[in-house]
């Protein structure tokens, strides 16, 4: 989280370009320097009376070059995914459409609010409060949240029932956004939440959020609704309906890739199959690398043609991938009450 370096001259120039004035106007103090690091900004501290902020303030250019960027990435993953420049189109437009909304501030100010308001019942979350009126398209400005990140946080070797009520706040949190909300902070990385030694979590960013539609939703959660090997009766029709299957796939390959997806989506939804569930657990992370390593490997896999499955899904296993880590590294043990059985 360390801030790399945009000289202040420029952030004076996106003040006064985005809001007329430079930060002097609006704040009685205003740090130079970068307190910290965003994904596509950088964070300063400004002061209103006794009250501090945390100025966001993004990168000149950052939204003009996503395209080209992403151009250049095009030939590298069709090489490397064995599939044709149409469907690469197809991933790679979810990835640029998340990536311009998260370079607009407005739009993340506008979500914030929307997911704070939406989950404040759930104990032990904190959402800052915002400066509309120093905020825009390029800057935004809320209240500056106590707590530390993650590793910051873990040197002080808080107890395990610290850790499980931070992790269950942060489990809560992503339940009812999917369950609930059907849309998602899809970037559950631990520089997003802030952790206090009283359980409290507070969330500070809310720049890429993946809607889902009620369609891909029940889809998506009933591949994940197997235990013990044992399929839904529609197993097969959703792996065509979600394009893990191709029509043209030959009969032993579509039954050697429908195993290999069964296998995954077992371990993944292994926590949705238990009251409680321990993420700390080594066998079962140790589980997950060995099978993800096993499937990078797989060379049957590896030479499919085709896309393979929906881009929906590329952020909600992003968010599950790192919402498990997150877990994981706090060692917590959390109590599921997620309502996929039912689907």
């Amino acid at each position: 989280y360390n801030a790399p370096p945009l000289s202040y001259p420029l952030v004076v120039k996106t003040f006064q370009r985005e809001l007329g004035q430079g930060p002097e106007h609006f704040f009685d103090s205003f740090g130079k320097s970068a307190a910290a690091a965003a994904s596509i900004g950088q964070v300063h501290m400004g002061r209103i009376g006794k009250t501090v902020y945390a100025v966001k303030v993004q990168y000149p250019g950052v939204a003009d070059s996503i395209h080209s960027d992403l151009r250049m990435v095009k030939p590298i993953a069709q090489r490397m995914f064995n599939i044709s420049e149409a469907d690469i189109n197809h991933y790679l437009s979810e990835v640029e459409e998340r990536l311009i909304e998260e370079c607009d501030y407005g739009l993340e100010y506008t979500r914030s609010l929307e997911i704070a308001d939406h989950c404040r019942h759930i104990p032990d979350l904190q959402f800052p409060e915002y400066l509309p009126n120093i905020s825009s398209r390029r800057i935004l400005t809320m209240e500056w949240l106590p707590g530390a990140h993650m590793e910051e946080f873990l040197k002080a070797d808080p107890d395990q029932k610290t850790r499980d009520r931070l992790g269950q706040a942060i489990w809560d949190f992503y339940d009812h956004q999917i369950h609930s909300m059907k849309q998602v902070h899809a970037d559950p990385h631990p520089g997003n939440f802030l952790l206090q030694s009283s359980g409290t979590v507070g969330v500070i960013d809310f720049g890429c959020v993946k809607t889902l539609t009620d369609e891909f939703y029940t889809r998506y959660f009933r591949l994940l609704n197997v235990e013990d090997g044992k399929e839904p009766e529609d197993y097969e029709s959703l792996l065509y309906d979600l394009q893990y299957l191709l029509k043209e796939d030959r009969a032993d390959d579509a039954a050697y890739y429908k195993k290999r997806i069964l296998e995954l989506n077992q371990i993944l939804g292994r926590p949705f199959h238990h009251e409680e569930f321990d993420f700390g657990d080594p066998a079962y992370f140790s589980s997950i690398y060995r099978l993800s390593e096993e499937l990078s490997k797989d060379k049957r896999l590896r030479s499919a043609n085709g896309a393979r499955g929906p881009k929906d899904a590329l952020y909600i296993n992003r968010t599950y991938f790192g919402l498990y880590s997150l877990l994981n590294r706090l060692g917590a043990r959390i109590r599921v009450t997620s309502p996929i059985s039912s689907l």
